[in-house]
């Protein structure tokens, strides 16, 4: 995939167990911005048998927006798409669960 001898070795080095992971020092903001909006998902009622079920759509942008300014986030547009990369990972596993 391209990347550096020294990323590949950093990520060998740092296999995952079941409850670690690595993240990468330019990665930390936006993790730490990602779980501070844990509570700031949409979630929509969808049809299901003969009810309805609740299922998550994704995050509120505008509390994303409010939250990169309090932080004082400099660079808001590439720390948006690190967000939405991530949301988009966690929509996908919580489709699978």
């Amino acid at each position: 995939m391209g990347a550096p001898p020294e990323v590949i070795a950093l990520y060998e080095r740092e296999q995952a167990t079941d409850d670690e992971f690595t993240v990468f020092p330019e990665n930390w903001e936006t993790l730490n911005l990602f779980l501070r909006l844990d509570t700031q998902w949409h979630r929509s009622l969808v049809p299901c048998g003969e009810g309805f079920s609740s299922r998550v759509t994704g995050i509120d942008y505008t509390a994303l927006e409010s939250l990169m300014r309090m932080r004082r986030i400099k660079n808001r547009a590439d720390c948006f798409d690190r967000i939405r990369t991530m949301e988009l990972a966690a929509l996908e596993a919580m489709a699978q669960a």
